[in-house]
């Protein structure tokens, strides 16, 4: 595994791949489809054998069950295959090497940046009495507007922005709702509902002991820490929006709309039923809409819920028919037809090139995992998927061993690892280069 970590660690201290985060403590790192967990060695997993260990649980798998999310989002929803789709097709025009076929270059580089809006468009205080307040914030929504390659202000090119105050008006920051920030929505709600797994492990005496030990600072942090706001400006809209008083089901179902926003199609943006938010705003409306971004259909998806009776969302995630009838979409049973048909017709657009067996083998196996989870990503959860290998990635644990999914999982998909992965890193070192060439 020699050559593949310094490929690794060269490749992270270069790029900045689609997923949202790059730690210490863990990754999901797309380009590789590869989860590191640098925190965690071979003598914590073996510390989670044999007799049950709450704590040393508790070290492990919540962890890995956030990255696992972000997996996938990215190989089990529509959004996320389109992404990966933007991914192999670029390596792959490179690699054919004929510049009047290009465009894939620009166009995977401009989806890094449709994701994370940048770091221009999110503001802290640096004041230390917010950092350490704990005190409920208020949020107000605004729009903002994008920017061209030459500096022009995009007037039909919108950004949704939250910008969030303490209690007595001092200002905390701004925020994008963003792709980046529903998937850290998504993978923050598999973290903690993995911790409350492990603590209904824990005897009820031992509660005051374990909790905050293992998870209560978490929970905190979450919530009022200014600097965790990308991981939870969605969950904070949800509950502003729903009126729910607890972090974890204000957590479960944002997870919930955001899954169901990355996995709408293009005939989706099309019917779904305009917010009232939108009312006297058509013209925005139809901006947004028309760039077909998953923030645009989870705020959309969040208002329209909004108006209906809102009692049952207090503790347990929503229940998809209702939001799909609410916002005028097809039925579950529909969705999944179309979501899954659309993903396979994928395999339609992929460049011929050394990348294009694999990424036919993600499709396939994408659609196995959107099977699995469903529109919403209720139907299996990351925590079970963990404990019955099912549908995992290579995982690089921080003492450099690897694990690998059990045989009849999708095993094929990671024959030859470390030729792929150094081919990726080399090639994407030349896409950056050209697209410094051509100034963006």
């Amino acid at each position: 595994m020699a050559p593949t970590m310094e490929t690794l660690e060269r490749f992270r201290n270069i790029h900045r791949g689609l997923a949202p985060n790059l730690t210490t403590l863990g990754f999901f790192e797309d380009t590789f489809q590869l989860i590191g967990l640098p925190a965690v060695t071979q003598e914590d997993i073996d510390a989670t054998k044999g007799n049950y260990n709450a704590e040393a649980h508790s070290r492990v798998y919540p962890l890995l069950c956030h990255e696992l999310r972000h997996w996938f989002d990215f190989v089990g929803t529509l959004w996320g295959q389109k992404q990966l789709l933007c991914l192999f097709n670029a390596l792959d025009s490179r690699l054919n090497n004929d510049p009047k076929k290009f465009q894939p270059l620009v166009t995977y580089a401009n989806s890094k940046r449709r994701i994370h809006l940048l770091d221009y468009y999110t503001t802290t205080s640096d004041s230390a009495e917010v950092a350490n307040s704990r005190e409920k914030w208020v949020l107000g929504r605004t729009i903002g507007h994008k920017f061209s390659a030459t500096g022009e202000m995009l007037e039909h090119s919108l950004i949704l922005l939250v910008n969030f105050q303490t209690q007595d008006g001092t200002f905390v920051g701004r925020s994008p709702i963003s792709i980046s920030s529903l998937l850290e929505t998504g993978a923050m709600f598999s973290e903690m509902a993995t911790h409350v797994a492990i603590l209904e492990t824990v005897p009820k005496e031992e509660w005051k002991e374990f909790a905050p030990a293992n998870m209560t600072t978490f929970f905190e942090q979450f919530e009022y820490n200014p600097t965790m706001r990308p991981y939870s400006v969605a969950a904070h809209l949800t509950a502003n929006a729903l009126h729910i008083e607890h972090t974890l089901p204000a957590c479960g179902t944002a997870s919930g709309l955001a899954n169901l926003a990355l996995n709408m199609s293009d005939s989706h943006f099309e019917i779904i039923r305009r917010a009232k938010t939108f009312d006297s705003f058509a013209d925005i409306d139809i901006d947004l809409r028309a760039e077909n971004d998953p923030s645009y259909a989870f705020i959309t998806l969040l208002d329209n819920l909004s108006s209906v009776d809102q009692s049952s969302f207090m503790q347990s995630p929503v229940d998809m028919d209702t939001v799909l009838s609410i916002s005028n979409l097809p039925s579950a049973s529909e969705l999944m037809r179309s979501t899954a048909s659309e993903m396979r017709a994928l395999k339609d657009s992929i460049v011929d090139g050394p990348f294009r067996p694999y990424m036919e083998m993600l499709v396939d196996y994408g659609c196995r995992v959107f099977e699995q989870r469903g529109p919403m990503g209720y139907g299996l959860r990351e925590i079970d998927a963990v404990a019955e290998k099912r549908f995992l990635p290579p995982i690089l644990l921080g003492d450099n061993n690897l694990w690998l999914p059990e045989p009849g999982n999708g095993i094929r998909i990671w024959d030859e690892l470390e030729p792929r992965w150094d081919l990726t890193a080399e090639v994407l070192d030349q896409i950056d280069e050209f697209v410094r060439i051509c100034g963006l």
